[in-house]
């Protein structure tokens, strides 16, 4: 089913159509989560950017929260971002996006939860495709979900499951010995007037399984 944020169920929608192979990869990059745990060593605000290969869009990417609590990657449209994200100085520790914020933008999302909370097509996509060693992890079951403006969630479709594979690759390919090891790209996304981050571009042809196949630029935002 699909609510929006009071709760009440909204008509249903088609199931998107997506290739098995696209959901083993995601399922696969997942898994690489759960083992390496990043959230070890990043954290909310050490944000990157990434251009969309097939849509040319750019991805603002957050690892959120904490796998023993609850954790969370997000990939947000960077030009809605910017529109609806509060320029006001913020608290240490707060989060990026009130829910205000949140609310009035949509976005891609992986949520880790437990199996007892999974239904419908999540629950059957975790049974076809996840490792059975998932049962060993205080998370053992994924969503992947749009989130539409106003809070409506849904399932992604095979174009957004693309681009939430392609922010896992990149996490992956350069945030596991880069990022631990140089910190060269680990940049605070903090509410000052002009912040740095990095943007990931796949060459073209390529399709951006080897650190090789992407150029790596700076976007001041």
């Amino acid at each position: 089913m699909i609510i929006d944020l009071s709760g009440k169920e909204l008509p249903p929608e088609e199931i998107p159509q997506v290739k098995d192979e696209v959901y083993q990869e995601v399922f696969a990059l997942v898994d690489w989560v759960l083992r390496t745990k990043p959230w070890q060593w990043m954290r909310e605000r050490n944000c990157f950017l990434f251009r969309d290969p097939q849509a040319g869009k750019i991805w603002l990417v957050s690892l959120q929260g904490r796998v023993e609590q609850e954790c969370n990657l997000r990939l947000y449209p960077l030009e809605d971002f910017l529109h609806h994200r509060s320029q006001e100085e913020q608290l240490p520790g707060a989060p990026l996006l009130t829910e205000g914020e949140l609310a009035a933008m949509s976005f891609l999302e992986v949520e880790f939860l437990h199996s007892a909370e999974m239904q419908d097509l999540d629950y059957e996509l975790n049974v076809r495709f996840a490792p059975e060693e998932w049962d060993d992890f205080d998370q053992d079951v994924i969503t992947l979900k749009t989130i539409r403006k106003g809070g409506q969630r849904w399932y992604a479709d095979e174009e957004e499951l693309s681009s939430i594979r392609a922010a896992l690759l990149l996490l992956r390919l350069f945030y596991e010995e880069e990022l631990r090891n140089h910190q060269e790209y680990l940049f605070p996304l903090t509410a000052q007037q002009q912040v740095t981050l990095p943007l990931f571009t796949c060459r073209e042809g390529l399709n951006g399984l080897s650190h090789t196949d992407w150029e790596v630029g700076l976007q001041s935002l």
